[in-house]
């Protein structure tokens, strides 16, 4: 730890400090002290030496948000193949507070490595490629469900079929005679996994010879809160409201849709066909029941699980199909 100081420039106390996740160093310090850990190859180990030449049988589970409802059945999927091959599972969220993410990401990750975790399930990009590489350098295997475009060598993946899930949707709603179809998305997540599912939404379009246009396009830079949705559903509804559906990044943003059309005067799906993405339990029982594109939540957790312990080398990328759920929401296309 002496060498850690030296390279950053500050007192053991204070890299004890910052290495244990406790305050009394600025964001400067600590990101100073982190380049260091980085640069020497530093791992911090809080539990018994003793277990150091041994497995903990415990994994790490990573998601962003634990509020978000979508979360709970991937977790479940994950512990549920953990417990049947013996291990133990610690789950982190990235979105203990919003206003300090990266440093909450640094501690989550700095509590994993400590506690020695055999491998860590991540849900889309919520580490930085120089910390998964510093997993990795601690024996530390990966698995990313939804990776990102870029991902170090040595990291294992768990794609959602949106292609496929895609085609299901537009040929439902083409087949219930919407030609003008609107979408919901989030600005940032094209970074945050390796294939938009929105050039896949595109793609689909495309077959079946219907438009994509910008103006049909409503952004939301979260999509936890149904709120979100219905402020963009009322900025689509204001700037170009000749659209007959829309399709939502998730069922949240569909619910918060489908009370803007209604406070709008619009009927779902009378003047107005909604579709989300998840098939999380409010789905079922909103009115009208939404249909939505549903993911198999713990089929994925399972299969990431799974992935993690997969001993062959050849194996680095395992697919789940999503299945299209259709309720009340989605009916013929109105005159509009």
């Amino acid at each position: 730890m002496v060498d850690l100081a030296t390279a950053a420039g500050v007192s053991l106390a204070t890299v004890s400090r910052v290495l244990n996740g406790q305050p009394g160093a600025s964001e400067a310090t600590a990101a100073r002290i982190w380049r260091a850990v980085d640069q020497l190859h530093y791992e911090v180990n809080h539990i018994a030496k003793s277990l150091r030449m041994g497995a903990t049988h415990t994994v790490g589970v990573l998601v962003h948000d634990l509020a978000n409802p979508f979360y709970p059945d991937f977790i479940k999927g994950v512990e549920s193949a953990a417990h049947r091959a013996g291990l133990s599972v610690i789950v982190c969220s990235g979105a203990a507070d919003e206003s300090d993410s990266t440093s909450v990401m640094q501690r989550q990750l700095q509590m994993l490595i400590s506690r020695r975790v055999d491998g860590l399930v991540m849900y889309g990009r919520l580490l930085s490629l120089a910390q998964v590489r510093r997993l990795l350098r601690s024996h530390i295997g990966v698995v990313v469900v939804e990776p990102p475009k870029r991902t170090p060598r040595g990291v294992r993946a768990v794609d959602i079929d949106f292609r496929e899930g895609m085609e299901q949707v537009v040929d439902h709603l083409s087949s219930l005679g919407h030609r003008r179809i609107a979408l919901i998305r989030q600005r940032w997540h094209e970074e945050w996994v390796a294939r938009s599912r929105y050039r896949d939404f595109q793609d689909a379009l495309a077959e079946h010879g219907l438009p994509y246009r910008k103006k049909w396009v409503g952004w939301v830079d979260d999509v936890n809160d149904t709120a979100l949705g219905r402020a963009a559903m009322r900025r689509l509804l204001k700037r170009a409201g000749e659209f007959t559906a829309v399709v939502c990044h998730n069922d949240m943003m569909a619910i918060g849709a489908m009370q803007a059309a209604h406070d709008a005067g619009l009927r779902v799906p009378e003047d107005l066909s909604v579709v989300g993405i998840d098939d999380i339990f409010a789905s079922s029982v909103v009115e009208p029941p939404l249909t939505t594109l549903a993911l198999p939540r713990m089929e994925m957790g399972e299969v990431a699980l799974n992935a993690l312990r997969e001993e062959s080398e050849t194996v680095r990328r395992a697919v789940v199909r999503p299945n299209l759920v259709v309720r009340g929401s989605t009916g013929p296309a109105g005159a509009a």
